[in-house]
């Protein structure tokens, strides 16, 4: 967290003869309340989507991998859940997870939630030395995913490409 600050202000540069001022990048009017922390904190106040792409582009990681996550984050993959939405599947049961058969494929079940998608992550955390209690949303994962790495771009690259993997682990035995 504190690399992660070091690197922010490390691009920051003053300008003369402006003032300074506050303002709380989490609400649309720029001020703090406390509502708006506790939304924060409960999850229900998300970073502006186009940031979020700005720093998925900014990565140094393969496009391929940069490509999937572009298209998980906004839950734009050809998940089950969404050929059902266009009546190319009918019913829930033709719906269910190809992994696990437990719950409908969506991209967030697919890449977080299903218990393989979740052995995949947690291989990959393992194999990047950290732990972490890891978010179900793709937004958020990826946010948080960042964090954890903030500054390691070598690491990142590598995390990015778990993206990857995770898209195709279904060929995978995880134990």
């Amino acid at each position: 967290m504190v690399e992660a600050l070091r690197i922010q202000l490390s691009n920051f540069t003053p300008i003369e003869g402006t003032q300074d001022s506050w303002i709380w990048t989490k609400d649309e009017a720029g001020r703090f309340s406390v509502k708006s922390a506790y939304a924060v904190l409960q999850g229900e106040v998300r970073e502006p989507i186009h940031r979020v792409y700005h720093k998925l582009w900014s990565l140094k990681t393969p496009s391929n991998v940069l490509s999937l996550a572009w298209k998980v984050l906004p839950n734009r993959i050809q998940s089950k859940e969404n050929l059902r939405r266009r009546n190319a599947l009918h019913g829930t049961s033709q719906s269910l997870c190809s992994l696990c058969s437990l719950e409908e494929e969506s991209s967030s079940h697919l890449f977080f939630t299903c218990i393989q998608s979740w052995k995949v992550w947690c291989k990959l955390y393992q194999w990047l030395g950290d732990t972490s209690a890891m978010s179900n949303d793709g937004i958020s994962h990826f946010l948080q995913f960042l964090g954890s790495f903030a500054g390691k771009d070598r690491k990142m690259g590598r995390g990015l490409c778990g993206w990857q993997l995770s898209g195709v682990f279904g060929t995978i035995e995880i134990t």
